[in-house]
């Protein structure tokens, strides 16, 4: 029964420590160009959902090489 619980409280801290490395992982970003397209897709095919000024800052979640997959308050 003692494994039990040890087993459970292993697996908790670690999804607890895995959530922190995530959250500290998030950088944000600020746009330096006069406008940027926030965009549905990592594509110019996909249509801007949103136009975002420059100094507007968003959260980057995903870095895709050319395209980031990103976290605005719009």
């Amino acid at each position: 029964m003692k494994n039990k619980y040890f087993l459970f409280i292993i697996v908790i801290l670690l999804s607890v420590f895995v959530i922190i490395l995530h959250l500290f992982a998030l950088e944000n970003v600020t746009i330096k160009r006069e406008q940027a397209y926030l965009r549905s897709g990592p594509g110019s095919y996909y249509p801007p959902i949103a136009t975002l000024p420059e100094g507007y800052s968003v959260t980057v979640i995903q870095d895709n090489d050319s395209w980031l997959k990103v976290k605005a308050d719009t």
